[in-house]
């Protein structure tokens, strides 16, 4: 019976033995109730704010419900509450009770601290009752900061401590005598406290090794005659990095040195309570696994990696202490080729170290893959190149050779544009628009109603004897279109931004002071208008103030090129516009990144369109780059974007027969816009655009887009001005087109004209892919489709009453009037086909009628 009595005496205390030793990271208490559980969730849970004088009334009403429900518990329910738990709970009632206490003591200042004692007191009172563990904190607090007592004497009042307290002491503020520092979850605080007193009495019975003097900085090879080369500056340079490497490595030598003493202190920690084992030899192998790795260590690997996992093991709290464990346990000095510097570790950072080692395969994966690589390099091994070197990490990147280094950086300096690819499109197999023409019409036929659609349209434009090309040489290539050009670009960009806004001075500080001498001294009299108060108008508003006559600009009108240098140097005040857009490419060498501009987006548009001769974006990124000015590089930025538009202007205007080289071009621009080629370039522009512009910018070129920006510019189009009295009032309102277009009919024209040819598939320059697709225009298939759509719109009843009050208020003599009136009439009574075929017949008639009628009204 004894021997039964000893054994259940041996066995009770080796349980008591295992609780005390297991309560280091866990609360000392009995099992939690389905209260206890409740009120911590609760706790948890609680977001309100108490550290004001006025909480919210929810706040209020969910604080005090917690009180209600702690008030509930049993004093052995409360014991058992998860002593990081209660820490919130415990502060939350300590931050209500100090508002209390300052709202009722005006007298005492708020940041007085017997405002913390009147909570501290109030608290008790306010629950009833709180567990043993909070005045046995607050007790070890007031003896671990008495400097009185000795270390023995403190390290035996922490012994003597039980663990909740160990861990709540660590709230204690010796300013005010309480526990006034919420632990927010923290298990390290208090044991700070206690390894802070042994470390500093262990690093006074051992202090650290003297450093050397700082060596300063660097010797500047910019102060030596010869720079880099001077023998004087070598020397200098290789006494002051011997210094560096000194005076680094003994810096390191004192981290480690301080590193072991707390790691010292830490062993006394353990002596105490064996549940901080776990995470302080998780610490510990953390340190000699990354000191064997700097050291070259057999199986330093290994033991990184294992250190790693035996952290990944910890509860979650014995990971939280390890991060919040701020303490440098190790350095070691860095050789910078041309610099020493020191790292020093905290036990984070230790942990992160052996990941990284642990990954140190990747410098070896990186060393052969760059082995591999031959030149010449091409882009796929850039890519591989970079993806090998950012496996490698951070910390590791250091152990990479020089020679592997060096040749990893030529891969990436070969960067280059873009080698296109593809197959050819099989544009065979593309579907065209079968188009039937409309009965008793031949091809001839349609040729021959072209030309006398030509005629007649001349005649109603005015069209000079030389024909269109003299039309837009007079009218388009002229200084007044620059001046122009001008006058609706920079109150639209002025428009976008602020920043952008500036007057027509801006302009004429950058022109040519010569040659364009007559828009410099035009340009700065309207930046100088004045308004109806004396003073200057505003830098939009000065704009419109802008006239020039021929020459001014530096070229005479019909002058193409001067004109697309004049109109290229409009932009060249513009360089803020380089920080919104770059139109070039970028090749970043030392990233082995090559991205394009937004030229490079324009291409496929203009390819499309059938513009011969486009420069490719290489070519184009090269030409701004040969010169070295702004005003250069911005005309060399523009002109190309400018010309291809000229050109297919040109394309027109000067062939032999213009409306049918308008209608092969027809299904060029149907095509580029109903395969979505144009919205799809325009949003890649949009999309580069930066200062948040992009989000700005709404441009929709889809067909449907189109309509919709299309269609209401149509229908206001003036045919007759206003009419005002003497006062600038209105007397007689502008006559507009009025004529509405029906969108279901335009997408159909559209989709229909871009099948009106052969497809074809042609050669790029653009970089996406070597091959694009466009179509050979047929002129009388376009015609015809395009007729049909004409006629579908124009018969719709609103647009003939819109189209007849146009040609009244056109200025038109009577025959003129009468003729096109006839025109319209047989156009809109017919069907298509049959208005069609009678316009074949008439339009020679009509034509002839209207050329006699001007002959005779002159």
């Amino acid at each position: 019976m004894r021997t039964i009595k000893k054994t259940l005496s041996v066995l009770l205390c080796l349980c008591l033995m295992l609780s005390v030793v297991a309560t280091g990271f866990t609360a000392i208490a009995a099992d939690k109730t389905e209260a206890v559980t409740k009120f911590s969730d609760a706790v948890t849970a609680y977001s309100g704010k108490l550290s004001v004088a006025d909480p919210t009334e929810e706040d209020l009403a969910a604080y005090e419900k917690l009180v209600t429900d702690y008030k509930k518990l049993s004093q052995n329910e409360i014991e058992s509450i998860d002593v990081l738990t209660f820490d919130i709970f415990y502060h939350l009632v300590l931050d209500r009770e100090r508002q209390i206490s300052i709202k009722n003591n005006p007298d005492i200042k708020a940041y007085d601290k017997r405002h913390y004692a009147n909570a501290a007191a109030q608290a008790v009172t306010t629950l009833g009752f709180i567990p043993a563990y909070v005045d046995k904190a607050v007790d070890l607090g007031k003896k671990l900061n008495n400097k009185a007592l000795s270390l023995d004497d403190k390290k035996a009042a922490w012994t003597e401590a039980d663990a909740n307290a160990r861990i709540m002491v660590g709230g204690y503020s010796s300013s005010n005598g309480i526990l006034s520092t919420a632990l927010k979850g923290s298990t390290f605080k208090g044991v700070k406290l206690i390894v802070d007193l042994i470390y500093n009495d262990l690093l006074k019975a051992n202090p650290a090794p003297t450093k050397p003097k700082s060596p300063g900085s660097a010797p500047k090879a910019s102060k030596y005659e010869q720079g880099e080369n001077d023998p004087q500056y070598k020397a200098d340079f290789a006494e002051w990095l011997t210094k560096a490497e000194t005076y680094n490595k003994a810096y390191a030598v004192e981290f480690n040195h301080k590193g072991e003493l707390y790691l010292e202190a830490f062993d006394w920690i353990v002596s105490v309570d064996s549940a901080y084992k776990p995470v302080i030899e998780a610490i510990k192998d953390a340190k000699e696994a990354k000191e064997a790795y700097d050291n070259g260590g057999a199986g330093a690997t290994a033991k990184a990696a294992a250190a790693a996992k035996l952290y990944e093991a910890l509860s979650e709290r014995e990971k939280a202490f390890y991060n919040e464990c701020g303490y440098y346990l190790y350095a070691t000095a860095v050789d910078n080729i041309t610099s020493w510097t020191y790292k020093s570790y905290t036990p984070k950072g230790l942990y992160d170290a052996c990941v990284d080692i642990g990954n140190a395969r990747y410098v070896d994966y990186f060393t052969v893959v760059i082995e591999n690589i031959t030149e010449p390099y091409n882009r796929a091994d850039i890519e591989a190149a970079k993806a090998a070197y950012e496996k490698v990490p951070q910390s590791l990147k250091s152990k990479i050779s020089v020679d592997t280094m060096e040749k990893y950086n030529a891969i990436l300096a070969s960067i280059a544009p873009d080698e296109p690819t593809g197959e050819r499109p099989n544009v065979e197999r593309m579907e065209t628009t079968k188009v039937k023409y409309p009965a008793a019409v031949s091809g001839k036929k349609i040729d021959k109603t072209i030309d006398n659609v030509q005629t007649l349209l001349y005649q109603l434009l005015d069209v000079p004897s030389g024909g269109m090309s003299q039309l837009v040489s007079e009218g388009v290539y002229t200084n007044y279109t620059v001046a122009l050009l001008a006058k609706k670009l920079y109150p639209l960009i002025g428009g976008i931004s602020s920043m952008l806004a500036m007057g027509p001075e801006k302009l004429a500080a950058k022109l040519d002071k010569e040659s364009c001498a007559g828009a410099i001294e035009a340009l700065n009299a309207a930046a100088n208008t004045l308004d109806e108060d004396g003073k200057k108008v505003d830098s939009v508003t000065a704009w419109e103030y802008v006239e020039v006559k021929d020459g001014d600009f530096g070229f005479k009108d019909g002058d193409k090129e001067g004109f697309l240098d004049a109109a290229a140097a409009l932009f060249r005040p513009l360089s803020l516009v380089t920080m919104v857009i770059t139109f070039e490419n970028k090749a970043d060498k030392t990233k082995g990144t090559y991205t394009y501009g937004a030229y490079e987006d324009l291409i496929p548009i203009f390819e499309a369109l059938g513009i011969e001769n486009v420069m490719s974006s290489d070519e184009y990124t090269k030409a701004i780059e040969a010169v070295s000015s702004s005003d250069d590089k911005m005309d060399r930025r523009i002109r190309p974007i400018l010309a291809p538009i000229f050109e297919l202007v040109d394309s027109v205007a000067n062939a032999k027969a213009p409306l049918n080289a308008l209608m092969e071009l027809l299904p060029k621009v149907a095509y580029a816009v109903d395969s979505g080629l144009v919205n799809t370039q325009v949003q890649a522009v949009i999309g580069k655009l930066g200062m948040g512009l992009s989000s700005k910018v709404d441009l929709d070129l889809t067909t449907s887009g189109l309509f919709d920006l299309v269609a209401p510019l149509i229908e206001k189009i003036e045919i007759k001005a206003a009419e005002t009295d003497e006062q600038g009032n209105e007397t007689v309102p502008a006559v507009l087109l009025g004529l509405k277009l029906d969108k279901e009919k335009f997408t159909k024209a559209i989709h229909d004209l871009a099948g009106c040819g052969k497809y074809t598939a042609n050669q790029s320059v653009a970089r996406g892919k070597n091959w694009y697709v466009s179509i050979d225009g047929n002129a009388r298939d376009a015609f015809v489709v395009f007729f049909r759509y004409l006629h579908s719109e124009l018969s719709a009843k609103g647009n003939k009453t819109a189209l007849k009050n146009a040609i009244d208020n056109a200025g038109l003599n009577f025959a003129q009037r009468t003729g096109y009136k006839l025109v319209i009439s047989l156009i809109t009574t017919a069907s298509a086909d049959s208005a069609f075929r009678i316009i074949s017949s008439v339009l020679p008639t009509v034509n002839f009628f209207i050329r006699v009628s001007k002959i005779f009204s002159k």
